[in-house]
């Protein structure tokens, strides 16, 4: 089952590192992302879920305390801690599995985003709006029934 913990601002890589030295199999997914800093653009890695890491445990009190008792670990989230619905989590598993969207490339066709190389190859149906003057495209999904999105750099230029 997959579970959501709650850490520190910024320590989500730290976390996550921590967790898998202690055996845990634990998320924390990153993004490549264009920024415009200057008039230029930069890529810049972000954190996909800021706050959030994701363990894929079988929850017992053991595994509860390692993983409550990490630094930087403020608390589960749910009381007592909510496993994320299975329909969520088969949304999220490719992000899971990839660890790290980087920049799509694609292109406008007949009014609709078609992707041709990177990670969202095959994922247009995720994708709910795009703008093509900052390269975005947003994803939505839900976790544990609360709506979260996060954006994506699609490049159709």
């Amino acid at each position: 089952m997959i579970y959501v913990i709650y850490v520190k601002p910024q320590s989500e890589i730290e976390v996550c590192t921590k967790l898998k030295n202690n055996g845990i199999n634990a998320y924390a997914p990153l993004r490549t992302i264009m920024e415009r800093h200057n008039g230029r653009w930069k890529e810049v890695v972000r954190i996909v879920f800021p706050s959030y890491v994701f363990v894929d445990v079988d929850l017992t009190d053991k595994i509860y305390y390692k993983v409550k008792n990490t630094d930087g670990v403020l608390r589960f989230l749910g009381k007592p801690p909510e496993a994320v619905r299975q329909s969520e989590a088969d949304r999220l598993k490719w992000i899971f599995e990839m660890q790290h969207i980087g920049i799509s490339k694609g292109y406008l066709g007949d009014g609709r985003l078609v992707i041709t190389d990177g990670a969202l190859v095959g994922q247009e149906d995720m994708i709910t709006d795009y703008n093509p003057r900052i390269m975005r495209g947003w994803i939505h999904t839900q976790i544990n029934g609360k709506d979260h999105s996060f954006s994506v750099t699609i490049d159709t230029r």
